[in-house]
């Protein structure tokens, strides 16, 4: 699976965590369950989509709580959808995205912290050791690893054994009109041999780190450097079916913790780390995926725990 190939193009992870005035976070510490988020910038504010399993435990007056904080309760997970109100966090979340290769894997909610595990390359070190050192207003913070990206086991060590975490890959066959040199920026940028991973979307412009396999065809107006000795690189780009997953799992309160895509010839691969608890959600969605692009030629082409996907 190209997962496994992926991962290590960032070669450094990092944690962070904190408190903050999210009411939710406030139960999580007087009632001991966790849950997994996914933070969305829209302009200048932002939201979190945030799923907690069933499959823990969760006290009855926990649930009481969700109910009043407007979370949805399915077979197997509780889901929530609000905006993030807590400035310092928002301010965090904004100034991490800015720097160019930082990709944010996945934000955990457990025992009344919030704890943000991202990726990023070397060279980007400063910036990131500069953004830590910053004075900063939120509560408890603290640097919980900052070190080499070469575990195997990705960042699933650090997440709770209460969250499975599940790896969709799909095929899709990219139809001749979507494969245009002159109207693509990506494609003119780095024809079509390469991998990216999702950043985050804003309004109809998707940002991504991308990993070029073979040379630049181009230089995109838009394409920042990260390490052009190792062809890393991040611009922006729009997809109609990536844009439609966005839409759909954001109204369906699912977080995609992690987006990568690999491009080889015609050939396009989409992979997907969500919750296992809002699977049944997410395949709702792929069923409309296949009938909606039908041109695309979309097929599930696996499905596995996350940590099966990236031992191979």
């Amino acid at each position: 699976m190209f997962i496994s190939e992926v991962n290590f193009f960032l070669n450094r992870i990092c944690a962070i965590s904190f408190t903050d005035s999210d009411k939710l976070l406030a139960l999580s510490a007087k009632h001991g369950f966790s849950g997994i988020a996914k933070f969305r910038m829209n302009g200048k504010s932002g939201f979190s989509i945030t799923n907690i399993p069933k499959s823990q435990g969760i006290p009855v007056a926990a649930i009481k709580g969700f109910a009043e904080l407007g979370l949805v309760e399915t077979d197997s997970a509780f889901k929530g959808k609000w905006d993030v109100v807590d400035e310092s966090t928002l301010a965090l979340f904004q100034n991490l995205l800015s720097i160019p290769s930082v990709v944010i894997d996945t934000v955990l909610i457990s025992k009344g912290r919030r704890t943000i595990i991202f990726r990023f390359h070397d060279t980007d070190l400063i910036k990131i050791s500069s953004l830590l050192n910053l004075p900063s207003k939120l509560k408890n913070f603290s640097i919980d690893f900052l070190v080499e990206n070469k575990d195997k086991k990705y960042f699933i060590n650090h997440i709770p054994s209460t969250v499975a975490l599940k790896y969709y890959e799909l095929i899709t066959s990219v139809p001749p009109s979507s494969m245009n040199l002159m109207g693509d920026y990506v494609i003119a940028t780095f024809g079509n041999n390469w991998f990216r991973e999702v950043k985050y979307l804003l309004e109809d412009e998707i940002h991504a780190v991308y990993y070029e396999k073979s040379n630049l065809i181009g230089r995109s107006g838009q394409l920042k450097d990260i390490s052009p000795s190792e062809k890393i690189y991040e611009m922006t780009f729009q997809n109609p079916i990536i844009t439609y997953v966005f839409g759909e799992t954001t109204k369906k309160m699912i977080s995609i913790l992690g987006m990568q895509q690999r491009m080889v010839g015609k050939n396009f691969l989409i992979g997907m780390i969500i919750p296992e608890s809002v699977e049944s959600e997410l395949q709702e969605i792929l069923a409309d995926l296949a009938v909606r692009f039908n041109e695309w030629k979309p097929i599930i082409s696996s499905v596995s725990r996350l940590e099966e996907a990236i031992s191979g």
